[in-house]
């Protein structure tokens, strides 16, 4: 079941996509590999993916670790675009839950993983995606919540800009609808002004 949250963070994905359609990154899932150290309650990952604009993509290895397999995941973006992207930096990894839809007599079976995260104003924003594999659909959560996050910084500093060309130019209205739509995107994180 979809959150009040969820629909209020699907309109501000419209909003994102009005102000980035040709820069917003995106993740394109190919490959899973883990190794999970029973003893050490420590898990290893290794994904590959498609990262790019919504015209190109180049393909990406990326490797980590955690305490699971969302965790690694999660451990191993946050490295990868923490420096380009501040406002990942104060995501933290909430928590997970994960639920199973089984059809009686049949293989035909899916799992949904969700994952909570705490952003930079201290709210929990949930993310979900469903697949036959539990590791599949951990991945795509972690992977779209770091799109969101990501594309939210993008619009951010992109509406920003076109916010301070709007004032010089003295257009109220234009400033307006600027001013609200941004208010919407910092509702989900803190963006750092400068870049």
């Amino acid at each position: 079941m979809i959150t009040p949250a969820e629909l209020k963070r699907d309109a501000v994905e419209e909003i994102i996509n009005e102000y980035i359609v040709k820069k917003s990154l995106t993740f394109s899932l190919k490959t899973i590999n883990l190794n999970e150290d029973i003893k050490k309650q420590i898990t290893n990952i290794i994904v590959r993916y498609d990262e790019g604009p919504n015209y190109g993509s180049v393909e990406v290895e990326l490797t980590g670790k955690g305490k699971g397999m969302a965790a690694a995941l999660f451990n191993a973006l946050k490295e990868k675009y923490g420096e380009q992207y501040r406002s990942v930096n104060s995501i933290l990894f909430e928590g997970v839950r994960v639920k199973t839809f089984m059809e009686k007599g049949s293989e035909n079976s899916e799992i949904e993983f969700e994952i909570d995260f705490r952003n930079g104003r201290k709210e929990v924003v949930t993310f979900r995606a469903r697949s036959r594999s539990i590791a599949v659909a951990a991945a795509l959560t972690v992977m779209r919540s770091f799109e969101f996050y990501i594309n939210s910084e993008l619009a951010f500093h992109r509406m920003r800009d076109l916010l301070a060309d709007a004032k010089k130019r003295g257009r109220s209205d234009i400033s307006s609808r600027l001013i609200s739509d941004l208010s919407k995107i910092v509702e989900f994180n803190c963006y750092d002004p400068r870049r």
